[in-house]
């Protein structure tokens, strides 16, 4: 009995062990990495509202969670910590664990004049926060916003991706009633915007945004206008320089004149029949004309200008008035 009682505290201790060796994978697994900052290892200074100084903190940015530091209730006597960077710095993330507690998030310039700050909806659990990127930061810092005394483990700031190349070889094509527009994708980049302007070097208009491609068709413009084109990059650091400019000028299709002859016969309401020999683009401008003068424009009376027989006349005219004609006819022929 008293073996068996010793292989099963022997059992129990192993699993025991084992149980405490699980724990510890699961906490150490569980941590959040708050390396990689700019405020890796570098100690805070702590006071109230950012102005008067009473200690000095490093536990906020030793990447450890286990080390913490109090802050007394909004408006008390260490109730914000900070760090002055030696030059100002570009923002475009944060992380800080105040075990969910309400904080506040701070960006000052070199002056002290706060550029940025944020104070709801802060998750402070330790997740990344992803920011517009705040510029010229020399002073970073927190603050408790709850009304009473509050824990942070953990606090650090990141460099904001830096801002992506602008495009190049941006090229227009035109064409009828539309601009084609493309350019050199830019590595990074997750989104373009297309800028317009009618004269050279802008004012540029922004027509389109999120553009996802390297392609884009403008297809609100004027035949016949020129249109100068840039376009930016955009990226988690921001917006990009233009582009080159390149302008286009669309406009219609130019339909040759039609080849080809053709008979024209038209029989009046009295019976008589006017038959005119015409090339296609003659008798086309006539159906056009008869087309409009039957949805009541254009004149009433049509002129055929008779280029035959003319012996010693100056010119000779048809005059047909549309009230007069009953039919016509058109057979085409191929002269050749």
């Amino acid at each position: 009995m008293k073996s068996d009682k010793k292989v099963l505290k022997g059992l129990s201790l192993v699993v025991f062990m084992l149980f405490l060796t699980l724990s510890l994978s699961v906490t150490a697994n569980a941590a959040t990495d708050y390396s990689g900052g700019l405020l890796d290892n570098k100690p805070t200074t702590s006071g109230a509202g950012f102005a008067t100084y009473y200690s000095t903190y490093g536990v906020q940015t030793d990447n450890n969670e286990a080390t913490t530091a109090s802050y007394s209730a909004y408006g008390g006597n260490v109730d914000s910590a900070w760090y002055v960077f030696s030059q100002p710095q570009s923002i475009g993330s944060f992380r800080v664990n105040a075990l969910n507690k309400k904080v506040g998030i701070y960006f000052f310039d070199s002056t002290g004049a706060l550029i940025q700050s944020m104070t709801t909806g802060l998750v402070s659990d330790g997740s990344l926060n992803t920011i517009p990127t705040v510029k010229n930061v020399t002073k970073v810092g927190f603050r408790n916003l709850e009304t009473s005394i509050i824990y942070i483990n953990e606090f650090n700031v990141y460099a904001a991706q830096p801002v992506a190349n602008s495009p190049i070889n941006l090229e227009a094509v035109p064409s009828n009633s539309s601009i084609n527009l493309n350019w050199t994708a830019v590595t990074g980049a997750t989104s373009y915007n297309v800028k317009r302007a009618t004269t050279a070097g802008g004012p540029y208009t922004t027509i389109a945004t999120s553009v996802t491609g390297a392609t884009y068709t403008d297809n609100s413009v004027t035949n016949g206008t020129t249109y100068y084109y840039v376009v930016t990059a955009v990226n988690a650091g921001g917006e990009s320089g233009n582009s080159n400019e390149s302008s286009a000028t669309p406009t219609a299709p130019v339909t040759p004149p039609p080849s080809g002859r053709a008979l024209l016969v038209i029989t009046l309401v009295n019976g008589l029949e006017k038959e005119y020999d015409l090339p296609m683009a003659d008798v086309n401008a006539f159906i056009n004309w008869y087309n409009g003068r039957a949805d009541g424009t254009g004149s009433e009376v049509y002129t055929f200008n008779k280029t035959y027989n003319l012996a010693k006349f100056v010119s000779r005219k048809d005059y047909i008035a549309f009230s007069k004609i009953e039919t016509f006819e058109v057979n085409e022929y191929n002269p050749n």
